[in-house]
Formats: structure tokens, sequence, C-alpha cells
């Protein structure tokens, strides 16, 4: 049993319990006027000011046992999309069920008819509503005022009156709207099509709009619909964006009941909410095709079939195919100059972390080195002590020059390894941090006078000008006297090396301004690790040093590295001189040491200038740095004068012969090419008593003098200025005048590639540094030997006895030797034909020649001339061509007589003899 109450609710009542359902957890509304069950089974509720509600046992969540059927809900909502106005949301007067199964019901205004499915299904319900424009005669009924009587008649009140319908002749509106679309309107402004279409084909100009500012004539459409104002295949500009769509339905029975749905596609997902709207504007549409759609629904609840228009709108000229394509090509343009950069900006990034990688471990590799050579820096120290401690001892108990030469050789050298050590260590100290600056006010100018005074007798003997400048006669410097000497005596030694003789070395101290007023300053002082902290005094910032020569110059691409560590910047076979790429980086930690700075600027061919700039004062030193009283300290700084320099008398030996003058050509002449003189006058004091020795100090003098005296030996050093042992040996065995010297090839590289590529250019032999000298003497005297058999070999010959075989040999040497031949046979009649002629005619001195000749053949250039003449008059002779003096004239001997006293010397019996022997018939 349900019973309604007035405020309660509603009370389910069970036969042993009373159930109650309210606002608070369930019903509409406390007020419960009217509770209906259908003939389905269902229950009904209607209620004051918030409609009714069907209850569903089924439900087993009680708060949704009540299917709350207003226009707040979801299932009204979905009545709403249908066009079902039930009640206004207002409160039911009476519900009712005829005989059908129809319900009625009053409220808001309007009697409502609802026709629900047998299955109860609420979604599919159809729901008709009746007002006073239906002929209904007031709009609010009495509560509880419904009857359906038996011959089937529905009454009830309203009001002052009683209204009914008779039910058996009541039927429902079943009509379907007739719809069509009746106009568009372009831009809020009404469009006459066919009067359009005449004024486009006429190139009337067509213009709408407030200011007539949007044209017309671009609108392009195929026809009219018939009996319409509608155009086919409608084409809009891009501009004319804006629509008005207009259509109507017709329904006679309800025409106020008329409502209708619409979408346009390309524009609306779904269709829009109902309306009883006859006309609908899109605005700011955008280009791309549109189909409208429009359907209506009468009092019949029946839709319409739709009804669809579609139109076109162009778009501008940037959404076209053909800017789509410029689009796409500056698209690709910049997708690939993107992935350009992009992969230039990967490469580079790639390129920075390998080059910090590389950098990482060349200075991982770099302290190795200092770590290495350190450390066998203090291994050698002992060794070398030991060395010079006994040499000195010795030198001063030996009374012959020529030991105590060899005495000095070693002197100097031993020295120099010294002072490579004593680098080596520093630029370890200075590494580790272990070398402090012990800063003492010095006079620079005096300092650095002193200094350079020491090497001006070497300048003298290389005939080099050494120049000190200075505008102060006192400037004071708190420096390190041992590390200033140190640097000066690097850039020196470096200037020294590098600069030629007639060249010129200036050293000039210049003190730097203060900076002018207005902030603008003469010089700029850039500071070491105190970052400029001097202070002026003196009116003075700070000093400059330059050192400058007119030595050959360094590469200007090289010189961002020449402070490097173990750099050195000609790192060729030919470089000029040899260094150990240490003393440069030395300097730049020394200065780096006093707060200051160096720079390098060079000119190839020109020379090089090494600037140093100090801060004065001392406000930039920390105070452990300040030494107040200066420590005498046995630094062993003291300047280190190039060591490899013989006097030109050194090098004349009496007793032997020069370049040019042989003295006696039965002694073998030996070239020695090396650029370390003390090295060079060690090879030639063990060769000089067996053989004429030649000096050269470079590659292109060693040619200048083989060339010009032939020797039997070249000793070539690999490393030397100007040209290196290679190409000196190539050169060498490609000159016909050159090329049957045997080369031994002196190196401190002892792979095997240096060898191969040695051996490649024709050398006969190869010596690696440091080497016994017995082993040169032995190698040298095999050389010379294997080439006297070899010439005596060739020698022999096969003709009878008597005849003389020109050697055959193979490549150049036998090219030579067929020119010097022919050379003789075409002059082998002239008897004014001499040596002078000869050497003449084989574009060489008379010199070279004998010495090729005598390599070669063992003869001499006369000798050669009259073998090949006798040996032409015996093949005379034995073909029987003349008497013995037609012969003798016919091979450019004048004299019968001589002819046949040469020809019985050589053959070992009288022309006329031979010429019987040889011919018997005679």
């Amino acid at each position: 049993m349900w019973i309604g109450t007035e405020q309660g609710g509603v009370d389910k009542f069970d036969g042993k319990y009373i159930t109650n359902f309210n606002k608070d957890n369930s019903i509409l509304h406390n007020q419960v006027v009217s509770v209906l069950e259908d003939k389905r089974g269902d229950i009904w509720f209607g209620v004051s000011f918030s409609g009714f509600c069907r209850y569903d046992a089924d439900e087993r969540d009680s708060l949704k046992r009540f299917i709350q059927l207003t226009r707040k809900q979801n299932l009204i909502g979905n009545w709403q999309k249908n066009h079902y106005r039930i009640l206004n949301g207002s409160g039911v007067n009476f519900m009712i069920e005829d005989s059908e199964g129809k319900m009625w019901l009053s409220g808001g205004g309007a009697l409502h008819l609802l026709l629900i499915p047998d299955n109860g299904d609420l979604n599919k319900m159809v729901v008709n509503a009746f007002t006073t424009q239906d002929g209904k005669s007031e709009d609010n009924s009495v509560f509880n005022s419904d009857l359906i009587t038996k011959n089937n008649r529905f009454y009830w009140g309203q009001g002052n009156s009683l209204s009914y319908i008779d039910l058996n002749k009541f039927k429902p509106p079943s009509n379907i709207p007739a719809l069509q679309i009746t106009g568009i309107d372009l831009e809020q402004t009404h469009i006459d099509f066919r009067k359009l279409s005449v004024n486009i084909k006429e190139g009337i100009e067509c213009n709408i709009g407030p200011d007539k500012g949007i044209n017309l004539n671009k609108v392009k459409f195929s026809g009219l619909l018939p009996k319409s104002n509608l155009p086919i295949d409608l084409q809009l500009p891009y501009f004319l964006n804006q629509l008005t769509l207009h259509y109507c339905a017709v329904d006679w029975d309800a025409p106020h009941k008329l409502h209708y749905q619409y979408k346009l596609e390309g524009s609306d997902r779904n269709w829009r909410n109902i309306t009883d709207e006859t006309s609908v504007t899109y605005t700011n549409l955008k280009h791309g095709k549109y189909i409208f759609k429009v359907k209506a629904i009468g009092a019949g609840k029946l839709w319409s079939e739709e009804i669809e228009y579609a139109f076109y709108i162009n778009p501008p000229w940037w959404y076209t195919w053909w800017a789509y394509t410029l689009y796409s090509f500056i698209f690709l343009a910049l997708l690939y100059s993107w992935r350009r950069y992009d992969l230039k900006r990967q490469r580079l990034k790639l390129d920075l972390e390998t080059e910090q990688v590389q950098s990482e471990k060349l200075a991982e590799l770099d302290k190795m080195k200092s770590r290495f050579f350190a450390n066998i820096s203090h291994e050698f120290r002992t060794p070398l002590t030991l060395i010079l401690g006994p040499l000195q001892n010795i030198r001063s108990k030996i009374n012959d020059i020529q030991i105590k030469k060899d005495m000095d050789i070693m002197d100097r050298n031993a020295r120099r390894l010294q002072t490579l050590i004593n680098q080596l260590l520093n630029l370890s100290k200075l590494e580790s941090g272990k070398m402090k600056l012990r800063a003492h006010e010095e006079n620079l100018v005096s300092l650095v006078r002193l200094f350079i005074q020491s090497f001006e007798s070497y300048a003298a003997q290389r005939n080099i000008q050494l120049e000190f400048n200075s505008e102060k006669n006192e400037i004071l410097a708190f420096v390190d006297r041992e590390k200033i000497e140190k640097i000066l005596n690097n850039l020196l030694s470096n200037a020294f090396k590098f600069t030629g003789e007639g060249g010129r070395i200036e050293v000039v101290i210049t003190p730097l301004p203060a900076p002018l007023k207005g902030g603008d300053s003469v010089h700029s002082l850039t500071m070491g690790p105190a970052g400029g902290k001097s202070p002026l005094e003196g009116g003075f910032r700070g000093v400059e040093i330059k050192v400058s020569d007119t030595g050959s110059g360094i590469p200007h691409e090289k010189l961002p590295h020449i402070f490097e560590r173990f750099y050195q910047a000609d790192d060729s076979y030919s470089k000029d001189l040899e260094g150990s790429g240490i003393g440069l980086a030395l300097t730049k930690e020394l200065v780096d040491v006093h707060y200051g700075d160096i720079k390098v600027d060079s000119v190839i061919g020109k020379g090089t200038t090494f600037t140093i700039i100090l801060p004065l004062g001392k406000s930039h030193l920390e105070q452990d740095e300040i030494v107040e009283v200066r420590k005498t300290v046995d630094s062993g700084t003291f300047p280190d004068i190039p060591d490899s320099v013989v006097h030109e008398d050194e090098q004349k030996i009496p007793g032997k012969a020069t370049d040019t003058e042989l003295m006696d050509n039965s002694i073998p002449v030996i070239l020695i090419v090396e650029d370390n003189a003390d090295l060079r006058a060690y090879i030639r004091s063990f060769l000089d008593s067996d053989y004429q020795v030649i000096e050269a100090e470079d590659g292109q003098i060693g040619i200048d003098k083989a060339t010009e005296t032939v020797p039997d030996l070249i000793i070539s050093d690999v490393m030397m200025p100007k040209m290196d042992g290679y190409q000196l040996c190539d050169k060498i065995k490609s000159d016909v005048r050159t090329s049957h010297i045997p080369v031994i090839l002196l190196t401190a590289r002892a792979s095997l590639e240096s060898k191969l590529e040695g051996l490649e250019t024709g050398a006969d032999d190869f010596i690696t540094k440091p080497f016994d000298h017995q082993e040169l003497i032995i190698r040298t005297k095999n050389l010379i030997e294997q080439r006297n058999k070899l010439k005596e070999l060739f020698s022999k010959g096969s003709k009878p006895e008597g005849y003389t075989q020109i050697p055959a040999m193979p490549g150049i040497e036998q090219k030579f030797l067929d020119k010097t031949s022919k050379t003789v046979e075409n002059n082998m009649s002239d008897p004014e034909f001499s040596v002078e002629n000869f050497a003449k005619e084989m574009a060489m001195s008379r010199v070279q020649l004998h010495r090729k000749l005598r390599a070669l053949i063992g003869q001499a250039p006369s000798e050669f001339i009259r073998t090949l003449r006798l040996n032409k008059a015996a093949e005379l002779l034995m073909q029987n061509k003349g008497n013995v003096s037609e012969i003798a004239y016919d091979v450019g001997f004048n004299n019968p007589t001589y002819f046949s006293s040469c020809f019985s010397k050589q053959f070992g019996l009288p022309p006329k003899e031979f010429l019987n022997r040889n011919n018997p018939g005679i």
C-alpha cells in the first residue's frame, strides 16, 4: 500500500512495516497529491511544484528507485531534445489512465497525453500537450478532479467549469510537417540571386554592406533551383563567410507546435537544440564544403525528412594548393636548414667534446711527460756529476791538444744535457707548485745589461749585432733574479739559434706610462695570476722587456702553440736547429710566476719579437713571495752560450788538402755533412788518418761540395737545416755527377720506417746514433772497398788480350758511360781532342770528370780517351781497313811511332804484328 502525504512524502506499507520516502532520500517533494498504478503495474506519483516520478521496484539502490520526470533531470532532458514539454516545471494536479493505457495528467497550464510503450521504456514515450491554443478552455485544472466514465468519456474540472473529451472519437495528431529552405542572406543582407546572376554576366559591380565595401562579383553558382531563390553549386569567396539560412514548415492542424532542428556539417558536430526559430546565422566560417541539414516536427510528434543544402567557401590564396606547395618547399628548406644547423651544432658539440677530451688527455699526457722526464732527470743528475767531475780532473792533467779538444766537446755537451735536465726539473716544480717566487727589489736595467754582456763574444764570433737599449738607467722592480736570468737565457739562446750571420738581436727595456686622464692609456698591461693588481708607483705601472731578432721567423698558425710544452715550431727532418720544446714553456711559466705576461709576434723571413710585461711595485705579491734580504742561492743559472761552435782554425788540419785542391788522388775523399760542429769534429778525428775529409754544416752546402769535389763517400746526418739527409741522398743519387757515391746516413730515429725511408732514397747504409766510432770506420772502409772491387769487376773484359772492355753498369751509371763513350767516338779522329774538351762536352769540370771516371772504371779521362782510341784501332786492324799509319791517323794519333808504343803497351805486341796475326793471308 502506498500512501501520499501532504508534507511527509510517501509511505509504503507492506503489511508489517511502513517505509517513508521523502525529498531527502528519494522523491522530488514532500507534498504528494496523486498516486497511480498503471496497467503495467508501475506506480506513479504526482508531486506539487516538482512534476511527477515513477517508482522502479527492480532498482537495488533506494536513492535511484524513483525515476524523476522533471525538466531538470536527464530523462526530461532527453524529452526536451525531442521537444516534449512536460508541466513546464510545475507540479501535477491530477493523473489518470484510460482503458487503452494512455496516461493523462494536468499541470503547468496544459493537459498532457503520455503514450508509453508496453515495455515501459520512457525513452520511447510520446507526449502531447494541449493548451488553450488547442481549444482547452482554461490553463489551470482542479486537484484530483479527473474521471473516466463507462462510456469512455474523460472529465476534469477547470476553475468554474467542467471539461471532457470523448475518448471514443479522440485521435492523437499524426501529421508530418512539409519543410523547405526558403533563402540565403550574405553578410546580413538579403541577396536576390536571380538579379545577381544577370549582373555578374553583364559585368556590373555588385556591392553590399554598410559602405558597399563587400563585392559579390566573385560569387559563383551554376543556376537556381526551380521556383526558388536558392543557387545551385554555390561557391563563395573566403571573405563572404557570414551566412543566414531561412527555412519554413507547414502543419495546418497545429502550426504553433512546429519546431525545428538543424546542423551544418563542416561546422557543427551534432544536431543543434530544438527551436521554433525559422532561420539560423553562421559567422566566421572557414573555407571548405558545407552541408546544411534541417528537419521539422509538429503536433503529431513525427519528424519530417531532412532537407540538405550544400555550398562551398573558396579558400584564400594562402590556403590554395600552390600556396601549400610553396609552404612545403619553404618548410622543407627550413627543415633542411635546421637539419644542417642541427648537424653542424651536433658536430660542433662533438668536436668541442672531442677537443675537450683530447685537451684533457693531452694535459694528462703532458703531466705524465713532465713527471716522467722529471724522474728521469733526477736519475741523470748523479751520473752527470760523476761524468763532469772526473772529466774536469782529467782535463787539468792532460797537455795533449787533440785530447783536450775531445774533452772540451765532452764537457760542453754534458753541460748542455745538464741544462736540459734543470729545465725539466723546473717545469716539474712549477707544475707541483713547489717553485715559489722569491722577489727582491732589483734594478732591471743593470740586471739585463750584465746578462747580455756574457753573449757579446759569441755574437761577435757569429757576426751578429747584439744591442741593448733602455730609456732609463734605473727601473726598480720586485723580481726573482734567478728566474729573470732563466727567462733572458732562454729568449737569447732562442734568438741566436734562429739568427744567421750578419743578423741583429736587440733587447729593449721600456717603462710603461700610467693611464692618461679620461681613462685612456698608452699601453694596456695584462697581468698573470694577479689580474692587474699592481699600483702606480713612480709614475709607471709596469715595465716592458722586448727581445727581437732578424731570424727566420715563426709561421703565424704556430704562434698560439709556441709556449706549449714539448711543442716545436719546426718538426720536420730539415729543421734549422734541434730543440726540446721546453725552453719557451718554462719561460712562460716563469713570467706567470711574476704575475706578468709574455707574447710573441713574428713575420716569416723578417724575424721574431718576444715581449715581456712585468708589474712594478709589490702590492700584487703575497707576503711570503717577498724576500727583503736577498739570499745567495747557487741556482746554477749561467748564460747558455750555444756550444756546437768550432772555430775555423780548429777545422783546418795542417798537411791536408782543401776541398778543391786534392793533394793526392790515391787517397779516398770523404764528405761529412752534419750541422753539429762537435759531432763533425768527432767524426773527422778518427777518419783523418786514412782519408781526405771535407765538411759541410747543412744539406745544401753538402750538395754543393759533393758536386764540386765528387768524394768517394758521403757521411750525412738526417735532421739538418735547409735540407735534410733524405733529400740530400735523393739529390746525390739522381745527379749523374754524383750518383755513384756511396752514402751513409746517421740518425737518432731508430724506427724501421725511418730506415726504410732512407733506403728508398738510395742510401747505401744506415747507422743509428749513438754509434761506435769503430763501427763507422769499418762500414766506411767496406763501402769504399766494395766500390773498388766493383770497379775492378767491371773493368775485366772478354776481348782478346789487351782489349779494354768498357764496363756495363745499371741505371744512371750506364747512361753516363754510354755518353762518355759516344763523346770520345764522335771526336775519335781529332788529335786535338783533350781532357778539357772532353769535360766541356760532358758539362762537367775537369775534377768532376776525373773523380767520376776514377770511381767507375779506375781510369783518368786521358787514359779513358787513349783506351777507346786503341780499342778502335785494334778493331780496324782486325778488319784490315788500312795500314798501321793510316789507322793511327784515323783514331787521332798524329805520331805513328807514339801510336805503336801505346799499342804495344796495351796489347803486348806491335800493331804490324797484331795485323799479321789476325790476318794470316796478308
